[in-house]
């Protein structure tokens, strides 16, 4: 009489390849999940930037040239300018402070009108941001001239050797209101 079953060691390395494929699986699927996490947090991050820099970039479409209504420095900028939802002027004011969990930007919008203001952050956990005003031809840290520069460049760190440079270019007196 022939005996059909399975001898204790097939079953024993069935089990053992059984196990090994159930754990790469799991695996796999953990570490996937984990790095869909970490994109997402990234592509929120991008957008919170990219959402700061557009509204930047629309207010100083609108900016006033006149050189007591603007200040430029390395960590902040100071600028009056009209908005495309108000017929007001505002005072918007850039700038950052510190915290537990690193450096906040924060916008300060005044209405010159009313006096309305309000303050509110626009990014979060930095490292370190400067800004950078261009001449035409260099790049410098302070803006003492009596015109507006040709565009300012915007520095975050995110940590010590993750940086992004954002550019944006200050329209010219013949731009304006395109």
């Amino acid at each position: 009489m022939k005996n059909n079953g399975f001898t204790l060691i097939e079953i024993l390395i069935s089990t053992v390849i059984i196990f090994i494929t159930v754990s790469l699986i799991y695996l796999t699927y953990f570490n996937i999940e984990k790095t869909s996490l970490s994109l997402n947090e990234k592509l929120k991050i991008t957008e919170v930037r990219l959402n700061f820099l557009n509204s930047l970039k629309e207010n100083l479409k609108n900016i006033t040239e006149e050189k007591e209504n603007f200040e430029f420095s390395h960590n902040s900028i100071s600028f009056e300018a009209t908005s495309n939802y108000s017929p007001y002027l505002f005072k918007y004011t850039y700038y950052t402070f510190e915290t537990d969990k690193g450096l906040v930007l924060v916008e300060k919008r005044v209405n010159l009108f009313t006096d309305e203001k309000i303050i509110f952050p626009v990014l979060k956990n930095l490292y370190g941001v400067n800004f950078l005003f261009y001449d035409g031809e260099n790049w410098l840290d302070m803006w003492s001239k009596e015109t507006l520069p040709a565009g300012i460049k915007i520095e975050i760190y995110e940590t010590e050797n993750e940086k992004f440079d954002y550019y944006i270019k200050l329209p010219e007196k013949n731009e304006k209101k395109k």
